[in-house]
């Protein structure tokens, strides 16, 4: 948390990651930070994959996004 209790950008990664199998074969990430998140929100994840990449979408329980991020397994 920062001083303005929004969680660090490094956590997003702790939590996306849990959706991830097969780990070492991710090639990239990218994340997109779309609106921060604060102490004590819920949060969901929303999951899908597309041509050898899996997104992991951190929303707010009406679907507004907190961040998205890629994982790429593509060479």
């Amino acid at each position: 948390m920062d001083i303005n209790e929004h969680v660090n950008n490094a956590r997003y990664l702790d939590i996306t990651d849990e959706f991830v199998e097969n780990e070492s074969a991710v090639k990239r990430i990218r994340v997109e930070y779309k609106n921060p998140l604060k102490r004590g929100k819920a949060i969901k994840a929303l999951v899908y994959t597309d041509e050898g990449r899996k997104f992991v979408e951190l929303c707010d329980e009406n679907n507004k996004p907190y961040c998205i991020t890629e994982y790429d397994y593509r060479s």
